[in-house]
């Protein structure tokens, strides 16, 4: 049997300082709290056989683990194209110290960086291809990106339909297609067969929850020299499972969580079976398994919290939402074993974060409305804008949502005008669907013939679009 070497060529630790989303931004938070060695035991703890760190602009991680069996030192290169600044990054990998100061001098300009790179024979990727880091990506810089690279990233940050579209699109370019791209750039091919294209795959990491989600994989290979051979080659195959919306957003809730955890030593604070259920969803190690007469303990205490749920005067909303949310956690039965420690799979608490999310949102909404229908009853108008503000908190609270969906949403829109204008008549659209739940649609009523309308159009486009509703007549739709 061949020897195959696993590697998840991207990841991040605390080095990785500056945050891209605003959401960290705005808190002043790092884009990762993740211990150099904590991503060594945990990604060999997942399988992978080499293990590297790509921080942002830094080897500091790397060379924290560089005494380990099995490492190599590898950078993520913040670069530009000089005439409008749009930024992109690049993996590179087993690289030195040199190296690392030699990229800094060169990273303002793209073209200066890659000459490098090639000049010196290093093994380097485009991360996320079709992922617009500062909103200035377009086709052009795609097209000149398929000039300027041989290698190109399936992403693990990133959604299943972008990852599928730069595949698509790598596997449909010809030759002639190619230099079609070369003459109108003017740019300098690289390699003996540059139209063909390589992949590499890894987690992006940031939460050290999600690290050998994605990876590579390269057979008969022995050590990291040959590994990276095989990748160059072309050879390496891109393994695991691309990210969702609900993934992103418990990496922003997880990183948050490390930094509030982190920064107010709230190691004593976990007493509620809420902040165990918190901790169990959003901090990478989780927590231990509950013994038997933690269990029962909890058994009789958990009641307690399954009081009215109104907001009392005396209370207040600090103390309303977490008693709200311990009756949630102590309610079902998937939120307790998560805070019990019960071992679950990542994907699974994804899901389980969003469902916990979506039902305390649910229940805030009601008592805020309901609360604001009491003051106007009552013409306490400065209850009225007290119960609004404290209702806007809500929104800050599903944040991480609103920018995992927006984000997806605008990379497939790219994604899609990628493909339509560097693809052929034959190429494939991404495979996603939608599904549409209602309780109308037979109705007479506006919101009905919306969704009668939708269904229509969805069908005069070609477009997988199912809509699923209540009927006892058994009418067609």
């Amino acid at each position: 049997m061949e020897p195959v070497l696993k590697a998840d060529l991207h990841v991040h630790s605390k080095h990785s300082s500056r945050p891209s989303q605003w959401l960290l931004q705005k808190i002043g938070c790092p884009e990762s709290f993740t211990d150099p060695r904590t991503i060594y035991d945990r990604a060999r703890e997942r399988g992978m056989d080499l293990v590297t760190i790509t921080d942002h602009n830094s080897i500091a991680g790397c060379l924290e683990i560089a005494h380990l069996p099995n490492t190599f030192i590898s950078e993520e290169i913040t670069t530009y194209f000089p005439e409008d600044k749009c930024k992109l990054h690049i993996l590179a990998y087993d690289i030195t110290e040199e190296d690392h100061r030699e990229f800094q001098k060169l990273r303002s300009n793209i073209f200066d960086l890659v000459a490098y790179l090639r000049s010196q024979s290093i093994v380097h990727a485009l991360a996320h291809p079709l992922f617009a880091v500062n909103e200035r990506l377009t086709v052009e810089h795609v097209e000149q990106s398929l000039i300027l690279f041989n290698l190109f990233e399936l992403n693990g940050c990133r959604d299943q339909a972008q990852n599928h579209t730069m595949r698509t699109i790598l596997a449909a370019m010809t030759k002639d297609g190619f230099y079609d791209l070369v003459q109108k750039h003017a740019l300098p091919p690289w390699g003996q067969t540059p139209w063909i294209k390589g992949l590499t795959a890894g987690s992006d990491d940031h939460s050290c929850l999600n690290i050998a989600s994605m990876y590579t994989c390269a057979e008969n290979v022995t050590d990291v020299h040959s590994f990276l051979q095989k990748v160059v080659e072309k050879k390496g195959r891109p393994e695991g499972v691309p990210a969702t919306p609900e993934t992103i957003a418990r990496n922003l809730y997880s990183i948050a969580y490390q930094y509030y955890h982190d920064r107010f030593n709230m190691k004593h604070a976990r007493k509620s079976v809420f902040l165990r259920f918190v901790h169990g969803c959003l901090s990478p190690e989780g927590n231990a398994k509950a013994s038997l007469m933690e269990r029962v303990h909890r058994l009789f205490t958990s009641p307690k919290t399954r009081i009215t749920a109104r907001l009392l005067d005396s209370e207040t909303m600090q103390e309303y939402l977490l008693r709200e949310a311990s009756d949630i956690v102590t309610n079902d039965r998937n939120f307790l074993n998560v805070a019990e420690g019960c071992p679950r799979d990542q994907k699974d608490l994804d899901r389980i974060w969003a469902a916990f999310v979506n039902r305390g949102s649910d229940r805030m909404i009601a008592h805020f409305l309901e609360r604001i229908l009491q003051s106007f009853h009552k013409a306490n108008l400065f209850d009225v804008f007290h119960s609004i503000g404290a209702a806007g908190s809500l929104y800050t609270m599903l944040a991480p949502y609103f920018v995992a969906y927006g984000l997806f949403s605008r990379e497939q829109t790219f994604a899609r005008e990628c493909l339509e204008s560097l693809g052929s008549d034959s190429m494939e659209a991404p495979p996603y669907a939608v599904a549409h739940f209602t309780d109308t649609f037979y109705e007479i009523n506006g919101v009905a013939l919306t969704l009668q309308q939708q269904v229509q159009l969805a069908a005069a486009a070609n477009r997988h679009y199912t809509l699923i509703t209540c009927d006892g007549q058994n009418r067609p739709p």
